[in-house]
């Protein structure tokens, strides 16, 4: 698709006070900046936004009920922390090995795993909270036993490294799920690591608009 622009903290409050509109008398309640774009290279809007979504005479939206997701812009998470925020952190990991996570997520070559374990050690070290780190299962590509591995390398027994494990929503012609067989053999695995993780749920998938699906789509 491309980048456009980024969306001003205007346009960002604009969406909340919208879907509050709609959902009355049922308001938002959990808010996640999170899908297409990079939240961390719109920083000084993000930060105006999220002033406004916090405070108690803007949205009132409470800062443990608000995530933000990054793709690991390392140095951004390290200002993040010393901001000493509630707001949830989560960043699309997908892979623990460096070579295959730049084939997926182009951005680890500018910002490699090694930097982006220290900026999340700093992370949760500065703020004393749990760090989110979101894994989409692939079939063949990050679901061995040489991944749990690079995993247990990456999180170090860091208690407040935390694991979400998500199943890939398919496309026409892209990735390809791991299998329900291969997942379970996966957390299987898991379950012999010190690591805390959990499986995410999917919703959407039956009409095409799961995470990753809806862009992807051409309305004519």
């Amino acid at each position: 698709m491309g980048f456009s622009r980024n969306l001003t903290s205007e346009e960002i409050i604009d969406q909340i006070i919208y879907w509050n509109q709609k959902l009355y008398p049922k308001y938002i309640g959990r808010l996640v900046f999170m899908g297409m774009g990079e939240p961390f290279l719109n920083w000084d809007n993000l930060l105006n936004s999220l002033d406004t979504i916090n405070n108690k005479n803007g949205l009132n939206i409470g800062a443990r009920k608000i995530s933000i997701s990054t793709a690991g812009i390392a140095d951004k998470i390290i200002q993040f922390a010393d901001l000493k925020t509630q707001i949830n952190l989560a960043v699309s990991l997908h892979s623990a090995n460096q070579q295959n996570r730049q084939k997926i997520m182009p951005i680890a070559k500018k910002y490699p795993l090694e930097e982006l374990k220290k900026a999340s050690q700093y992370f949760t070290q500065t703020t004393n909270r749990q760090i989110f780190f979101e894994y989409t299962l692939i079939d063949g590509f990050n679901d061995s036993a040489k991944d749990i591995e690079d995993l247990k390398d990456f999180f170090s027994n860091n208690h407040l490294f935390y694991l979400n494990l998500i199943p890939l929503n398919p496309i026409k012609g892209g990735l390809v799920p791991s299998s329900a067989s291969s997942i379970k053999h996966f957390t299987q695995l898991l379950d012999r690591t010190n690591i805390n993780y959990s499986i995410r749920r999917s919703f959407g998938q039956s009409i095409g608009a799961a995470c990753g699906q809806l862009a992807t789509q051409h309305l004519g």
